[in-house]
């Protein structure tokens, strides 16, 4: 069995799954990649963020909730035929947090990589996958692809969902991570703020940006995020009582704050000696 893809000893009835995505496809999507990272026709719907209202989540998924995971992300990852979600890693999830999926919709023309093994999870089954490892999907069917794909916090209840004999080595090194920083100082620095057209990331071959976007920096679990489109991107660590380092370029990105009454009045976003005002939403 690959530590890498492990089925769970749970699994949900599909058609009880698929209500769910259809009675909440109101709901307003967003790409689930950054713009110009090779995806296409991927897109996300929020059903729970951590420090948001469940009220969603426990009408829609009662199911899951009474899974009593240490919730952080619950979403609706939707490919549409002929998508791609371009080879990547998802650098992090390397704390305290694992991500799950249960397909709600697929096909057995979609590939799915992941690790360089193709994947063939079934609707209605429970997988941990390490998406720390390169992983890539085709949508080669006619289908539009749903998965419900959910980060939680390594905990007992979690643990208690694998085979005894399959238990990934680091779940349990994740379950004694102790905080870097302390939440309080950490909270000083999130926010939310524009990334204008025509703003590109330094360091990385991602092309500018076509038009505007809301990215932010919010507290993951111990770990301190910058997140694009309410999904996390990248991890970001105070390196000062008020800059910030991006990790995961080539390049040093530095975001330099002021505040006022410990809440962020300004943001700088400083790269090689060159600076740039950030505006806060």
């Amino acid at each position: 069995m690959s530590s890498f893809a492990i089925k769970l000893n749970k699994s949900f009835d599909k058609n009880l799954i698929q209500e769910a995505y259809f009675s909440l496809n109101h709901l307003k999507t967003k790409p689930a990649n950054y713009p110009g990272d090779g995806s296409i026709a991927w897109n996300s719907l929020a059903v729970y963020s951590i420090g948001e209202s469940k009220d969603i989540l426990n009408a829609a998924l009662p199911f899951i909730a009474d899974l009593n995971l240490e919730l952080r992300l619950v979403r609706f990852l939707v490919l549409e035929p002929g998508g791609i979600i371009s080879r990547h890693v998802d650098t992090f999830l390397s704390g305290r947090v694992v991500r799950l999926h249960i397909p709600v919709v697929t096909h057995d023309d979609v590939e799915f990589m992941l690790a360089d093994l193709r994947q063939n999870w079934k609707e209605g089954e429970f997988w941990y996958g390490d998406f720390t490892m390169p992983h890539s999907v085709h949508n080669r069917s006619d289908i539009t692809r749903v998965h419900l794909v959910i980060d939680v916090a390594v905990n007992e209840n979690l643990i208690k969902l694998f085979p005894e004999d399959a238990i990934p080595q680091n779940l349990q090194k994740k379950l004694n991570i102790e905080d870097q920083f302390d939440n309080d100082f950490l909270d000083r620095f999130c926010c939310n703020f524009l990334m204008p057209a025509g703003f590109k990331i330094p360091g990385s071959e991602l092309p500018a940006l076509e038009s505007s976007l809301i990215a932010g920096f919010k507290v993951f679990d111990g770990d301190f995020c910058m997140f694009v489109n309410d999904a996390p991107m990248v991890k970001a660590v105070p390196v000062t009582e008020n800059k910030v380092s991006v990790l995961g370029f080539s390049a040093e990105i530095i975001f330099e704050y002021t505040f006022e009454n410990d809440k962020p009045k300004t943001v700088t976003f400083n790269y090689g000696g060159k600076s740039r005002n950030i505006e806060l939403v």
